[in-house]
């Protein structure tokens, strides 16, 4: 098979690893193949190990690298986020004084464990 038939069926996209700087390329995970745009790896020159995500370019798609421990702060930030304004999405708070406040959060989080 030829290197281009090769690149068409394989496309590799490249990244720098945010722990060393060191350009790379990955292949997508099977994730990736199913549309869930999640991957990981270690780099191949310090070993961070890497969570992967690959995003559109004006030049073609390229590969975004994030520490796993900073991508699992993220996530877990996001979902603590998305929580909160769920658990809190009837309440004003401009209207109410603090004692008030309090009292509806200590409310909520009863109601919620």
């Amino acid at each position: 098979m030829s290197e281009e038939k090769c690149k068409e069926f394989l496309p590799r996209y490249n990244f720098f690893c945010p722990n060393c700087m060191y350009e790379q390329s990955a292949d997508t995970s099977i994730a990736m193949k199913m549309g869930n745009n999640n991957g990981h790896g270690s780099c191949m020159n310090c070993g961070a190990f890497l969570h992967l995500e690959i995003i559109p370019d004006l030049s073609g798609n390229k590969m975004k690298a994030v520490m796993w421990g900073e991508h699992l702060f993220n996530d877990l930030v996001n979902k603590s986020a998305d929580a909160l304004n769920k658990m809190f999405k009837d309440v004003d708070f401009s209207k109410l004084t603090d004692n008030e406040k309090e009292e509806v959060i200590e409310k909520k989080l009863v109601e919620y464990r």
